[in-house]
């Protein structure tokens, strides 16, 4: 008995259920890549365009948007030496007109406050996937009680307990590997979208052409969830009995 064939055929059985599933795992997951991706471009970028640089001098105002703006035809100082880094930021601030800041320390604070909307996205695709899990296992165990007799069929023709209770968990299985292939690649062409709309705005640099190793991790939670949705479902298979359940018809 060949158990991939054999989810395959219950799932698409299902049809807009199995669909359901697919796309809430797949969304879940789609935001959380694309929060991976923002994220790490745009920390590699504020790193690589602030090395060398110790202190940004500008006219007074926001020492964040000094930083980041250059439309104070900012000059762009490195410290020669210790001594100068702990004397010289003292002295610009004894000037009224002048400020000094640190594009280290602003761009970590652009990403706390970025960080605040991007960890509460984050939190609702955890949800969406949570809530995807739950999905798997209300749909499995509702398609198992439609099928109980037809596992039970299997049961005579000498499938074991073990293979019936693996079809049940390879459905999960597949649900979980589809949705978070599917929600890698649409997190992967939103990012590219983003990143177009950013480049045209003259923002960051962004691109959906970058793979992260937390990906690797990400896919595996995911299939996890969906084979997690599939246990209880599973085990009610395990336990099901062939004789009273071909008495019932």
């Amino acid at each position: 008995m060949n158990l991939p064939r054999l989810a395959l055929a219950y799932l698409r059985a299902q049809g807009l259920g199995t669909v359901l599933n697919i796309v809430l795992m797949a969304l879940g997951v789609a935001a959380i890549t694309v929060v991976l991706l923002f994220t790490h471009q745009v920390e590699d970028r504020f790193l690589r365009d602030a090395k060398g640089i110790d202190l940004v001098v500008g006219a007074k105002g926001s020492p964040l948007q000094l930083v980041l703006s250059s439309v104070y035809h900012l000059d762009l100082v490195q410290y020669a030496t210790p001594l100068a880094a702990a004397m010289l930021p003292r002295q610009i601030a004894s000037v009224p007109s002048l400020m000094g800041a640190s594009p280290a320390f602003e761009s970590a604070r652009l990403m706390q406050l970025v960080g605040v909307g991007t960890d509460a996205l984050q939190a609702f695709a955890w949800i969406m996937i949570v809530a995807a899990g739950l999905s798997i296992f209300v749909a499995l165990l509702s398609a198992l009680r439609q099928r109980r007799y037809d596992l039970a069929i299997m049961r005579t023709l000498g499938a074991s307990r073990g293979k019936v209770t693996g079809v049940v968990l390879m459905e999960g299985l597949l649900l979980g590997v589809a949705g978070a292939v599917a929600g890698i690649v649409l997190g992967h062409a939103m990012t590219a979208v983003l990143g177009t709309w950013l480049r045209d705005a003259r923002q960051i640099d962004v691109t959906g052409a970058v793979f992260l190793p937390a990906e690797l991790g990400l896919f595996a939670l995911a299939v996890v969830v969906g084979v997690v949705g599939a246990l209880v479902p599973a085990l009610s298979a395990y336990r099901t009995e062939v004789a009273e359940t071909l008495a019932r018809g």
